[in-house]
Order: C-alpha cells, then sequence, then structure tokens
C-alpha cells in the first residue's frame, strides 16, 4: 500500500495518450522470451535470440521500494503514431541516462560502489578484464537490469577493444552480464556456467537466456550459438 501511494495513477493515465508527457517515462527492460512469449503478445519489444528488450513505463522509482514499470501496450504505443524504432531508440537512452553501464571486477566490488566505481565507459576510462571464469560483472548503477547496458551506444564495441576482438556473451541473469574474449574459454564452459547460475536463481523471472552468443568484432553483429 506504501508503494502504491508513491505512484500517482490518475495524473499518469491522464496524459497515457501523449507521447510528448509520457516519453520520458519509456524505459527497456530486458527478459527471456521463450518463457514470457506469451505475456508479450500484446506488448511492443526487439526480439534478440532467446531474449527480448522490452517497452515498459516508469511509474515510480524510489530507494524503497525500488522501479514500478509496466509493460506497455501495442494499442496504447498506436495512439501516439510513433515507429516502434522511433520509441525503442528513445527508452533505450532514457534507460542509459537512469542506470549507467558499470563494470565490476569481483563480487566484493559490486558489492554497495561507489557512483564512480567501475564507469568503463567514462573517457579516458583503462579498465581491464578479469581473467578466468571469475570474469567481470557487467551491469549498471545502480544494479537492476543491468544486461541491458548491452545494447547501450558504443558498449559492444568498447567491449570488443576490451576482448582484442571477438568476445563469447553470457547473460547471467536480467541484472549483468559477461563477456569472454574468443579462445580464453570454450562455449560448452560458458554454457555450463549459464545453466548452474540459472538453476540457483531466486526468482525464474529473473532468468534472461539459456543460450551463449558470439560478438563479432568485424561485423558489429551478435549471433546466438548452437551447442
Amino acid at each position: 500500500m506504501r508503494c502504491a501511494k508513491n505512484i500517482d495513477i490518475k495524473d499518469i493515465s491522464s496524459v497515457i495518450d501523449q507521447y510528448d508527457q509520457i516519453k520520458g517515462r519509456l524505459i527497456l527492460r530486458p527478459l527471456n522470451y521463450t518463457d514470457n512469449k506469451y505475456a508479450l503478445k500484446h506488448c511492443i519489444y526487439r526480439q534478440v535470440g532467446d531474449m527480448a528488450l522490452v517497452l515498459y513505463l516508469l511509474l515510480s522509482d524510489s530507494s524503497e521500494f525500488g522501479l514500478t514499470t509496466t509493460k506497455i501496450q501495442k494499442e496504447i504505443a498506436e495512439k501516439w503514431e510513433k515507429s516502434t524504432e522511433e520509441l525503442m531508440e528513445t527508452a533505450l537512452i532514457n534507460t542509459n541516462i537512469r542506470s549507467v553501464p558499470r563494470m565490476y571486477n569481483s563480487p566484493a566490488e559490486s558489492a554497495n560502489p561507489k557512483y564512480q566505481t567501475g564507469a568503463y565507459m567514462s573517457v579516458g576510462a583503462k579498465s581491464r578484464l578479469a581473467a578466468g571464469m571469475n570474469s567481470s560483472i557487467f551491469t549498471t548503477y545502480p544494479s537492476v537490469n543491468g544486461a541491458i547496458s548491452f545494447w547501450y551506444p558504443g558498449v559492444q564495441k568498447k567491449l570488443a577493444e576490451m576482448a582484442g576482438g571477438d568476445y563469447y556473451v553470457a547473460f547471467t541473469g536480467i541484472h549483468e552480464f559477461h563477456i569472454h574474449p574468443v579462445g580464453s574459454t570454450t562455449p560448452r564452459e560458458i554454457l555450463e556456467r549459464i545453466k548452474q547460475m540459472n538453476r540457483y536463481m531466486n526468482k525464474k523471472e529473473e532468468i534472461l537466456s539459456r543460450k551463449v552468443y558470439r560478438y563479432q568484432a568485424e561485423t558489429g553483429e551478435l549471433k546466438e550459438l548452437e551447442l
């Protein structure tokens, strides 16, 4: 009930059909497509392999209750008379501003970090990947829905620079992802790690992917691997 008091539904619903009034509240959240495909039937999203980047409306964001959001339905989006591409781009920019990308090289570093810690996308940042299977944690500040940061502008190319070329991507939940330079380990080892982490996920809805992906630096493509 206290959470509901923080949300002024009347104010939001009164302008829901006015894009200029609502566009600042659009954000993206990542979900597993396979587990949510029926729930997404009437929503706005972009599918990437077994994942979906979903368009949400931000209702509130508080330190006590965190993010409160709702999926944008197609019938609502049609009133705005904007293309899906424009809506997704606007939401991605908003999400980037609200939740900046961060990289932590250990669980200890990611526990209650300072705002400036791990700002690998900052100009002049000198960041290095952690070695081995205990790889760097890529997320956001704060560490909520941090896997979406993989699609922020410039992030994929920056990761290729850090990896020295192609790299594998393990989306180990909606809140984070890990990368491994090609040649540093095998896709099957990464897949086993993903399966292990998914088994111990507190909530099924926090599972983002059950696949391993490879980013090709030369083409800028992200490909799902069949293992």
